[in-house]
């Protein structure tokens, strides 16, 4: 048996999504008050969050396209040119 983390099955992971649901959906109104620190570090995350995904996928699309490149004998890749030639 391989040992890893397989502690996540399908099954485990549909129930996770249903409780969510269940716990989103089914809310009562909180009637909370949400200062303007807070609203300010919520974007900040949402910013950092996109921020993040934005360079996973720049740097997954150099790997992507090198590959390509190495596999269709493509252009050499900028940072491997010399710039006195």
């Amino acid at each position: 048996m391989k040992r890893g983390l397989r502690f996540l099955t399908p099954r485990k992971m549909y129930i996770q999504l249903v409780v969510l649901t269940y716990f989103v959906v089914g809310a009562n109104s909180a009637y909370a008050y949400v200062d303007p620190g807070t609203a300010g570090m919520a974007i900040q995350a949402l910013l950092a969050t996109l921020a993040a995904g934005a360079a996973t996928i720049a740097v997954f699309w150099q790997q992507v396209r090198a590959k390509f490149d190495n596999l269709f004998g493509g252009k050499a890749d900028a940072s491997q040119v010399d710039p006195g030639e």
